[in-house]
């Protein structure tokens, strides 16, 4: 009975090594975040370059801390965006998320919009399921290994038909008059 315990807690005990993911796994993914952030940042300073170079548009640096289980409690550069008196700002949420990267607010006086960071392929949200019974021991075909995804980010739908927009200037104008006016 006690060998039989000690074989199970050895077992658990190696399975729990196996199954952590290295320290440094976790600082990647938060240095690839934050390396997103800043593309996503560059992007919206590009659309508005036309208006911050001429005083028209301010825009704001500032940070957040964010509190992820799997990263712990870290920060993230923000932006707001200052057209007159009103003020738009991008809140990032965080990047361990179901179905997407990461996810950033973007929130005016008169509502607020999601954008994801996804799959640039990607049209909407894809749900797979995959159905064992445990008795199976067939390996999985090559069609269901994940690919290298190319992340792009793209403003999100609401529920319930979700759908993903491409980021692009005129779209983005679009939204920020959108969000701003009153």
């Amino acid at each position: 009975m006690l060998s039989d315990f000690e074989d199970f807690v050895n077992k658990e005990n190696s399975r729990e090594i196996a199954t952590k993911a290295p320290e440094d796994y976790h600082e990647k993914q938060l240095a690839e975040w934050k390396d997103y952030l800043d593309q996503l940042y560059q992007k919206v300073e590009s659309f508005l370059s036309q208006y911050t170079n001429s005083k028209k548009i301010n825009i704001e640096y500032g940070s957040k801390e964010i509190f992820e289980e799997k990263l712990g409690t870290y920060e993230v550069p923000t932006i707001t965006i200052i057209i007159g008196g009103k003020k738009i700002s991008f809140d990032p949420i965080g990047t361990y998320l179901i179905g997407a990267r990461g996810r950033v607010d973007m929130i005016g006086p008169r509502g607020s919009v999601r954008i994801v960071l996804v799959d640039a392929d990607s049209s909407g949200p894809q749900i797979t399921v995959t159905i064992s019974n445990g008795l199976d021991k067939r390996k999985s075909s090559d069609s269901m290994k994940p690919e290298k995804i190319n992340w792009a980010w793209k403003f999100i739908t609401p529920p319930p038909y979700i759908k993903y927009i491409d980021i692009e200037k005129e779209v983005f104008l679009d939204i920020l008059m959108d969000i701003a006016n009153d």
